[in-house]
């Protein structure tokens, strides 16, 4: 059950040259409840050294920590869940192991699979389905606790990706860019609160508005039937990240 309104998207860039755990630690003791660690850049033993102690400090606060696209540390870690973008969603095909123990994905058809995939872009993307069918050996058993212990949130940009991610067993999804903004460019016009409230009338499962919401606009989003919503440039900053997540929680009261 998703149980949180404000869902936080980390940038360490934006936070420089304060530390991310120390912005972290500032929104967690302002009462920020979810985070979703995007550090797209790296390598995942890298991801992993950086995910350890942000997951523990989760943890102090009852806080639920989601890792963009790697399942494996995902687990390692002990986060809540997983977050996909919309362009890792495929159905698991084959996952041959390489001789680093990582599994390569392969895409057909719709469905939900499970596998750290470092096939294409050489940080180690994980891509989280759940399998209809057996999977055996290591990458059946890390699906086999994915599917068991993960949440799965799912970016979506448009009306047909979000029902499919509905259909296919997302937890929750985001949908952006509502307004325009800094932080995502490349994803086309903002798709605005009106597809938003349209959107919220065709699926059941959360909705995060995402993309230029500042505190001014979050009543709108949750009138459209938003759960939530989710920012990143709004919180990422090397100052303040505590008192704007704050003003972004009293909005959401």
């Amino acid at each position: 059950m998703i149980e949180f309104k404000l869902y936080v998207i980390t940038d360490r860039h934006r936070c420089a040259p304060t530390g991310l755990l120390t912005v972290i630690s500032e929104l967690l003791d302002a009462g920020a409840r979810a985070l979703q660690l995007r550090e797209k850049d790296l390598d995942a033993p890298a991801l992993y050294q950086l995910a350890k102690p942000i997951a523990e400090r989760c943890r102090r606060y009852d806080a639920a920590l989601f890792i963009n696209r790697n399942v494996k540390v995902a687990l390692d870690v002990g986060a809540a869940g997983v977050h996909l973008p919309a362009s890792a969603i495929a159905r698991l095909k084959s996952a041959p192991t390489e001789g680093d123990g990582r599994a390569r994905l392969k895409t057909e058809g719709n469905g939900i699979a499970c596998v750290k995939s470092a096939a294409t872009e050489g940080n180690g993307i994980a891509r989280l389905k759940s399998a209809p069918t057996a999977v055996n050996g290591p990458v059946g058993a890390l699906c086999k606790r994915a599917s068991e212990t993960l949440q799965i949130g799912c970016s979506t940009h448009n009306f047909d990706q979000a029902k499919k991610r509905e259909a296919e067993g997302a937890d929750f999804i985001t949908y952006s860019p509502i307004y325009l903004t800094t932080s995502k460019p490349g994803y086309g016009p903002a798709v605005g609160v009106a597809n938003l409230a349209r959107l919220a009338k065709q699926v059941k499962l959360p909705i995060f508005a995402l993309g230029g919401i500042t505190p001014a606009r979050v009543a709108a989003c949750m009138e459209a039937g938003a759960a939530g919503i989710a920012v990143m440039s709004g919180v990422m900053s090397p100052t303040g990240a505590g008192e704007q997540a704050k003003r972004y929680l009293d909005a959401l009261r």
